[in-house]
């Protein structure tokens, strides 16, 4: 990723922002609060849905690191 621009680091980097709201969003409020399953799938997908958000705000952090 050394290669990218600064621009395309900038898109990237939204893009990847964008999916961590997405994977929060359908993996821990959308879980808990629109249909609530069983307790086992509501505690596996807020797993799910946090880590994932983190990964992607993770590597969303990492292009701002690089882009500075």
């Amino acid at each position: 990723m050394n290669n990218l621009s600064n621009f395309r680091r900038r898109v990237l980097r939204d893009f990847l922002t964008t999916i961590a709201s997405g994977w929060f969003v359908a993996g821990v409020v959308s879980t808990v609060f629109v249909h609530p399953g069983s307790i086992v799938d509501v505690i596996f997908n807020v797993i799910i849905g946090t880590v994932l958000a983190y990964l992607s705000l993770q590597m969303a952090f990492s292009l701002e690191e690089k882009n500075k």
